[in-house]
């Protein structure tokens, strides 16, 4: 979907963030997004089985 796909680059861009400027970020503000976005993790996983089921 059209929210999920928003979603999923914002987490590209927090992983770049992550790789390149790892020595900024807190272990709170990361337990915190994996707790945000692991909603839109199951979702993503669910909807790439669904395809592959279709294929």
């Amino acid at each position: 979907s059209g929210a999920l796909a928003d979603n999923l680059k914002k987490m590209a861009g927090y992983r770049n963030r992550l790789v390149h400027l790892y020595h900024e970020i807190t272990p709170e503000e990361l337990y915190g997004i994996i707790q945000d976005e692991v909603d839109n993790l199951k979702d993503f996983i669910i909807q790439t089985l669904e395809y592959l089921e279709k294929s």
